[in-house]
């Protein structure tokens, strides 16, 4: 199973050394980027999010930075919306699906599944987390006045784990089309235990699974299959075309 990993203590040194500008100051970790392209589009890109680089605070304004990218779009994206998961390897799912709350649709947006039980992931009055029951009375977290345009999804071989969730979350919205490469197929979810150390022991605890209950087994394929670089290009013009023939 190779979505476990250790990390000892000289290990996650390394990766907050790794994190450092050229000014020995930690470098800002990256937040959603959100931008108006031709034809009435709006564009977000979905970064990784490592709750190692700044835990809630930076959580926090990573949902608020793709919230109100969304937003400033709306009035723009009368043709849809493309969301860029490429190189997205992971890290919280949760404000990342909460940034996207209006572009999910209905709840269910996905599962995990282990041995003995199935949990949702739904809107709830704290926000969209793994819930043991969906209640449809929750609205969005925000409005979008074109949540339900078409929506082109990026990906390929660098979007694993939490990306490939938000993958599976938007996937069975009608109206989704994916384009890119396959995903790095990480499709598990784990749980991190801190050791007496401080070393890191990150297991892998269920599968996932879409909106359907059917459970992903490796890497998502995209359903127009083109080089990575050339994903954005392919998106926009299938969004064209979707406009088009909805006059």
């Amino acid at each position: 199973e190779k979505h476990s990993y250790f990390l000892t203590p000289a290990m996650l040194e390394g990766e907050q050394a790794a994190y450092t500008g050229g000014d020995g100051q930690p470098a800002t970790p990256p937040v959603p980027v959100a931008r108006e392209l031709d034809g009435g589009i709006g564009y977000v890109q979905v970064p990784m999010l490592n709750m190692r680089r700044g835990g809630e605070e930076y959580a926090t304004r990573y949902r608020e930075a793709l919230t109100t990218g969304l937003q400033g779009m709306d009035a723009h994206a009368r043709c849809g919306w493309i969301v860029d998961l490429r190189s997205n390897s992971g890290g919280n799912m949760w404000p990342m699906l909460w940034g996207l709350d209006p572009l999910l649709g209905d709840a269910p947006f996905g599962y995990f599944i282990t041995r003995t039980n199935e949990i949702a992931w739904a809107r709830t009055r704290e926000g969209i987390m793994g819930a043991p029951e969906i209640d449809p009375a929750v609205p969005p977290a925000f409005d979008l006045a074109h949540a339900d345009r078409p929506l082109a999804l990026l990906m390929d071989g660098h979007t694993t784990s939490s990306g490939e969730m938000v993958a599976l979350g938007l996937i069975g919205r009608p109206g989704v089309r994916t384009f890119g490469q396959p995903t790095g197929g990480y499709t598990t979810a784990n749980t991190t235990e801190r050791l007496s150390d401080g070393a890191l022991l990150v297991v892998t605890v269920s599968k996932v699974a879409d909106r359907t209950k059917q459970a992903a087994d490796g890497p998502i394929a995209p359903d127009e299959s083109v080089p990575a670089a050339q994903a954005e290009a392919a998106a926009q013009r299938w969004l064209m075309t979707q406009c088009e023939s909805a006059g």
